[in-house]
């Protein structure tokens, strides 16, 4: 506790996660004790979980990643439980493919979001992409076309085929 006290004096945006990935109640007891604010990641789960934590004092800023939450609409619900309380948002990256990058940046676009995301280019992870159209970076700023209908990604159907394992209608 005492290193993460002496952060305070850097003047930091936030501090993410410093404690265990599942708790909320620590993380409140060390907001009481700290200038820095938290930014929760892990923890945010569910935008239950969110507000959780903001009604406790957990955290001022989340980190959010719509494949951890479930998705775009719990990504919002998130993301508005965070601006009702006065608190930040910003968009993270779980190593999507092009098609979850895409929706990644939407979810950044918007304006419920007010911190800078954490977005890389897809060529940082994959040689062959899901998508015709890769986000690339230019002068560190990944670039969408907002006038685009949909989340803009292009899926290339011969890749995916060409990864697909199996294919099919399925019953339950």
């Amino acid at each position: 506790m005492e290193t993460i006290k002496s952060l305070d004096r850097y003047d930091l945006v936030y501090i993410e996660q410093p404690l265990c990935y599942d708790d909320l109640i620590y993380h409140s007891k060390l907001a009481r004790e700290i200038s820095t604010p938290i930014c929760l990641d892990e923890s945010i789960t569910s935008a239950n979980r969110a507000e959780k934590a903001f009604d406790i004092g957990a955290c001022s800023v989340i980190n959010i990643k719509p494949g951890r939450v479930s998705g775009l609409t719990e990504s919002m619900k998130i993301a508005r439980i965070a601006m009702e309380n006065h608190g930040h948002a910003w968009v993270g990256g779980m190593l999507e493919t092009g098609i979850g990058r895409a929706y990644n940046m939407a979810l950044a676009a918007n304006n419920l979001i007010d911190y800078p995301g954490d977005t890389s280019p897809n060529s940082r992870y994959y040689n062959e992409d899901l998508v015709k159209n890769p986000f690339d970076m230019e002068d560190n700023i990944i670039k969408i076309d907002l006038k685009r209908p949909g989340t803009g990604a292009d899926v290339d159907q011969n890749i995916l085929k060409k990864y697909t394992i199996n294919s099919g209608k399925f019953s339950i």
